[in-house]
């Protein structure tokens, strides 16, 4: 049902219905009206799956979208006001570098949503984008209010803190050479517009959805290049035409909203009003937390220099092992430890540590391999831990932690000089779970508003695009536009299966 083997080819052409089906299937389906909302969610799901399946991209790029919205492990609700209750909460540039201080006298810049400049080194973020600072736990966020203006060398943007009223950006973030990532673009949940695009050389709780946005805008003769693949699904083969712009417009939105559903964070104040607004509509922007927020207090472990002692006995103490609620216990659980290299190698080398102290490692067998021609291959690595329980832990690198926008404006490591992130990891049980007279439901679910999980429409002008140039038209301008809409938020059913390793060497 799933493909995971993609041939890659790009290459000048026009589309052609009678050669190419699949991914352009997809989109028109998705852009149709009227469409069974079955087969609707059944669409959206193997889309963001085929993106997802190419190596070099989609699996090691979102993989949490992956195992929950493109494996099925969704779920569609109605809410008008993006209110959900029940819950338990070249290739493209993903940051900016401030170009020079402000000096603004306030060591609380931004409290009580009070707007604010910062003086980027480019112009990269765009008007709505909510943008990140700090890396993962603990950091800054705000809003871009503007387009940015020229200013020197560099580009003056306007910003509000985007969270509660309490909120305020700390000065060491809006010092030169002090860098932030990109996000999604929030939006009201009716008249908002598109935005702006960048070329690329069970406690009763509860949460909300987000309404995101992204545009892709051409003009001339930009999209004529095309993206030919093969897709391997149900034992046929199907060959697939997509633009490649908007092919890797679509990654990099993926890729966007695998951060979001990890790092999204409510922003609704004491008094359940929402201070962050859309800037073309002027209403409120709904925002829920994501996974990390969801995750208790009690479930984060710090750690310096690990060892196999204290990563067994967070696993053991922490996690609620005992009291897992999987369906059937006949299979192995299988818990995923998604982290970045940095982590992984921490590990690695407290299990060698362990296993040395035990007088395990009796021959170099298990790190030097002779194959028959006589060559030597030196390493070996743990890519999973049993625990007595039975549980296995399987190490699964996120590149979240190593190369995202969030790790490129992490704070380093002041050994190694890597991001800090790269050197902690989330650790997330995907199990089919009981919820109690004979129902079940995934651990982690994706989340969306009904009818609204992706919503894709276009402004036809006179530039290619699609496949398609002239005919009909909206505008008489020598460009186009497409615009992406997605409904998105996460719910974590049993929040004790989930826990956040985190290194405090800085």
């Amino acid at each position: 049902m799933y493909p995971f083997s993609q041939d890659l080819v790009l290459s000048q052409g026009i589309y052609n219905e009678n050669q190419y089906v699949g991914m352009a299937s997809l989109d028109s389906i998705r852009q149709s009206s009227g469409i069974d909302p079955a087969m609707a969610s059944y669409i959206n799901s193997q889309a963001v799956y085929a993106f997802g399946s190419d190596a070099n991209f989609g699996v090691k790029n979102f993989p949490i979208l992956m195992e929950t919205q493109g494996r099925g492990r969704k779920r569609g609700v109605t809410s008008y006001d993006g209110m959900v209750y029940n819950m338990i909460f070249g290739k493209p540039k993903k940051v900016s570098v401030v170009a020079r201080t402000i000096q603004y006298g306030t060591a609380t810049v931004g409290l009580n949503y009070q707007p604010f400049y910062v003086i980027y080194k480019d112009r990269h973020f765009y008007k709505g984008q909510v943008v990140t600072a700090g890396g993962i736990m603990g950091n800054a966020q705000m809003q871009i209010k503007d387009n940015g203006a020229k200013e020197g060398n560099g580009w003056k943007f306007q910003c509000q803190v985007f969270g509660k009223s309490t909120d305020f950006i700390r000065a060491e973030y809006l010092r030169a050479n002090s860098i932030w990532a990109e996000g999604v673009v929030k939006v009201s949940l009716e008249h908002s517009r598109g935005t702006e695009s960048r070329g690329y050389g069970p406690s009763r709780v509860k949460n909300k959805l987000s309404l995101i946005r992204e545009s892709i805008n051409v003009a001339g003769n930009a999209a004529k290049k095309v993206l030919n693949f093969t897709i391997k699904a149900d034992g046929k083969s199907f060959n697939m035409y997509y633009d490649w712009e908007k092919y890797l417009k679509e990654l990099s939105w993926n890729a966007k909203k695998e951060n979001d559903i990890l790092l999204s964070r409510m922003n609704e104040d004491d008094n359940g009003f929402t201070q962050n607004v859309d800037l073309d509509s002027g209403k409120p922007i709904p925002s829920g937390h994501g996974i990390i927020k969801q995750i208790p207090d009690t479930h984060i472990m710090s750690y310096t220099r690990m060892t196999e002692r204290k990563f067994d006995t967070f696993l053991t103490d922490t996690l609620d092992i005992s009291s897992n609620l999987d369906v059937d216990l006949t299979k192995p659980k299988v818990i995923d430890v998604m982290a970045g290299y940095g982590l992984f190698q921490e590990i690695d080398y407290a299990m060698k540590r362990s296993m040395n102290t035990l007088n395990l490692i009796q021959n170099s067998d298990i790190v030097v391999k002779k194959n028959n021609e006589g060559g030597l291959t030196y390493g070996g690595y743990f890519t999973q831990y049993q625990h007595r329980s039975g549980a296995i832990y399987r190490f699964t690198h996120h590149p979240f932690f190593d190369t995202s926008a969030i790790a490129q404006s992490a704070p380093r490591h002041p050994v190694t000089g890597r991001p800090i992130t790269s050197y902690e990891g989330i650790i997330l049980n995907f199990s089919e779970i009981s919820m109690g007279d004979g129902k079940t439901a995934p651990n982690i679910e994706y989340l969306y508003e009904e009818g609204r999980e992706y919503v894709e429409g276009m402004v036809r002008g006179m530039a290619y695009i699609e496949g398609k140039q002239g005919g009909d038209i909206a505008t008489d301008i020598d460009a186009s536009s497409l615009h992406m809409m997605a409904s998105q938020g996460v719910h974590v059913n049993q929040p004790l299966g989930l826990g956040y390793v985190k290194c405090k060497l800085s």
